[in-house]
């Protein structure tokens, strides 16, 4: 009787493996064999075009973080980052706790503000392009009511990466809005009715109540924005290119260049690994920091 029952068991467990061989098929073939397929070509010097390799060992990851071209798109890179992550998560938090407080036309203004995600990259690039034109675009056009007039905004090389900030920023905050706002709304009404018999209310209810409550809110929407930040590339591509005088040069651009420009495969699967080191050692800090509170939710 045991054997038969411990046979049984057996087989239901192999029955429940092969509902995940689908999955482990398609993240085997999509995500690991890629994976160790680039690292073995950043050890190569590998033009794409001819099949003839040469290992090399470590010398594009010594390349690489030599070249200056590749280090100013990583310093582009973490000034962009910086900007869409920190600007980004503020106006999407005040967003989504805005939203609890309105009781009118509440689901309306989550529509609108999450409507710009479902607009494609060549739509948003075109219509930023739009408003950012020197001589007929519509920020230009209010702000000479204000004396502020013929701004050059993608072309003027301290300000383009700001004004792609500003386009990423726009287009991606629904999404970290509807986050904060789910997270905002779980809080039990019990403990914001206590906390304002306490004398907690405004700025106070929001440090000691909702920011600590939607901790691991705020960990998920900023990992997520440093790593989509990080592997910037279609935005600015559309907006201005490299930008004037490189200043919109990004790490993904350059490997872009490197891999199907020059056909240097090699030395671009090395600058590839060491931006991902990049993203996994900011996460990692988000991770350190925040993560740690995160049973208090």
């Amino acid at each position: 009787m045991k054997t038969r029952h411990a046979g049984s068991k057996k087989i239901q467990s192999l029955i429940n493996f092969s509902f995940t061989i689908p999955y482990l098929s398609l993240f085997l073939c999509w995500t690991v064999i890629p994976i160790i397929a680039g690292l073995l070509i950043s050890l190569t010097k590998w033009t794409f075009i001819s099949g003839n390799y040469q290992i090399v060992g470590l010398k594009n990851y010594a390349d690489a973080i030599s070249d200056e071209l590749f280090l100013k798109g990583i310093q582009n890179t973490l000034y962009y980052t910086l900007m869409t992550v920190i600007v980004g998560n503020l106006v999407s938090f005040f967003l989504a706790y805005g939203l609890t407080k309105v009781r009118v036309l509440r689901n309306f203004y989550r529509k609108v503000f999450f409507m710009p995600l479902l607009l494609s990259i060549g739509v948003v690039g075109i219509m930023w392009q739009w408003l950012y034109n020197t001589d007929f675009g519509l920020l230009n056009h209010y702000l000479g009511y204000f004396g502020i007039r013929n701004i050059n905004w993608l072309g003027n090389s301290r300000i383009s990466m700001p004004a792609v900030a500003m386009m990423a920023i726009w287009g991606s905050c629904g999404f970290n809005m509807l986050i904060y706002y789910a997270g905002i709304r779980e809080i039990p009404k019990e403990l914001t009715e206590a906390a304002l018999i306490d004398g907690a209310v405004g700025h106070r209810q929001l440090w000691s109540i909702v920011l600590p409550l939607i901790r691991p809110k705020i960990l998920f929407c900023l990992v997520m924005s440093t790593i989509g930040s990080i592997q910037v590339f279609e935005g600015a591509y559309m907006l201005t290119g490299v930008g004037p005088y490189f200043s919109n040069y990004t790490a993904i651009f350059h490997i872009y260049y490197q891999a199907f420009r020059y056909f240097r495969m090699g030395y671009a699967s090395a600058c590839a690994f060491i931006l991902a080191l990049l993203i996994l050692f900011f996460t990692t800090v988000l991770f350190k920091f925040l993560g740690k509170h995160e049973e208090y939710y």
